[in-house]
């Protein structure tokens, strides 16, 4: 399984990079919507060979930890929903999507957690993949950036997601100068987006990540954590009001205009899909009301709130297990920082970065933008889970020894 699931992994990742090349070609006709070309593609391209890992890994995989077991449960609870739209006189492809569209983050991450686990050559290389991956991004963005830097451009908007939610890769680069120039580009990228989200995730995820290095992981520069956070930060602002005033006053107006326009809408989404539940029956209070309730009766492809969502479309069930991923993942967080492990401080920052965008955007069901995110927490409950393989390159798996990772990051 070890070659099997290298070139499968592999495979998978360059149907992502197709995808994200594709607008390249034909600006303005690739969408971010749901319905879109560049998220069908990926689903079409993508879907045989997460499967194929899946299944292929299903029963060949060792003891599993309990998250895996919980995304096990949501993938086949999605999948069970969307079957309820099979019904005559509804179209096949949007019965495929529900079943299908709806639980592929979640097949990324059983993909990626199935591979890894299973193969030393996933683990040793895919973060390296998914560092040209991000390199190939940025390229993406830039060039749609000068396209047109206006924050309403579809694509740009598609385009920073899918950038900034391959960061956590760049915080377990083992080359320090790496990862730390991948900091403060995501950091640049991140304000001439202007999107509110990606401002907002970067100012908090960045701090987490070196609070977490520096004060439990190698226990040195605390002083220069306290004063040079802000330093940091405020850095970024000058260089960007120095090259580009125009962009940071209009990151600022934007901020500044929460209380107006309620978050592009959010908040009368968020009233509207809180109004769906309370008007529901009870039993579809428990199981859901299904994918497209949502759609139908608010006219948004997105709440831009995953837990308003999942506990409209999939019930007090689907809500209950969306809280069991996310307080398995506190507690593995927990269990990395006491043991010293050197994936700590960037899984930190992940959990900072997703329970910001599960309040604010879309992170279940933005095929995309989010599968190397959701790869990326395969991959390291995979490698340093109860299940996973020894860590590759001399690293140990954190139940088996527990060496200092103090060095790492030098």
């Amino acid at each position: 399984m070890n070659n099997f699931n290298f070139i499968m992994m592999i495979l998978l990742l360059i149907t992502q990079v197709a995808t994200s090349v594709m607008p390249i070609a034909g600006r303005g006709f690739i969408d971010v919507q749901e319905g879109s070309m560049g998220s069908l593609v990926l689903l079409l391209l993508s879907v045989p060979f997460l499967y194929i890992i899946i299944i292929a890994n299903f029963f060949k995989s060792r003891k599993l930890d309990s998250i895996a077991i919980y995304f096990l449960i949501f993938f086949a609870y999605m999948a069970i929903s969307g079957l309820t739209y099979f019904i005559p006189g509804y179209p096949f492809k949007d019965v495929l999507r529900a079943i299908v569209f709806a639980s592929t983050s979640i097949a990324f991450f059983l993909a990626a957690y199935y591979a890894t686990m299973n193969s030393v050559k996933v683990q040793k290389y895919l973060p390296k993949l998914y560092l040209v991956y991000f390199a190939i991004s940025v390229v993406i963005f830039v060039i749609l950036l000068r396209d047109n830097m206006s924050y309403v451009h579809v694509r740009q908007v598609k385009e920073t997601y899918m950038m900034f939610l391959i960061f956590p890769w760049i915080l377990i680069a083992g080359n320090a100068v790496v990862r730390n120039a991948g900091i403060v580009l995501v950091g640049l990228l991140a304000v001439f987006s202007r999107k509110r989200g990606a401002v907002l995730d970067y100012v908090l995820a960045v701090p987490t990540f070196f609070f977490v290095k520096n004060f439990f992981i190698e226990n040195r520069y605390k002083f220069l954590y306290i004063f040079g956070t802000p330093v940091f930060i405020a850095s970024i602002f000058f260089i960007l009001y120095y090259f580009s005033g125009d962009t940071l006053d209009l990151v600022i107006e934007r901020f500044n205009a929460i209380g107006d326009d309620g978050g592009s809408g959010r908040s009368d989404m968020y009233a509207l899909t809180w109004d769906l539940f309370l008007n529901e029956d009870f039993l579809y209070k428990i199981v859901g009301s299904g994918y497209y309730y949502i759609k139908m009766n608010i006219q948004a492809f997105y709440v831009h709130n995953d837990f308003l969502e999942i506990l409209v479309s999939y019930g007090i069930i689907g809500f209950g297990l969306l809280c069991l991923i996310l307080i398995a993942m506190i507690r593995h967080c927990i269990f990395l920082i006491r043991t010293g492990n050197r994936f700590a401080p960037a899984f930190a920052a992940s959990i900072v970065i997703y329970f910001i965008m599960m309040n604010i955007s879309v992170v279940y069901f933005g095929v995309g933008a989010n599968s190397s995110f959701f790869a990326f927490f395969g991959y390291i409950f995979a490698t340093t889970g109860r299940a996973g393989l020894p860590e590759a390159e001399g690293q140990y798996h954190p139940y088996l020894q527990q060496p200092s990772y103090t060095n790492y990051y030098r």
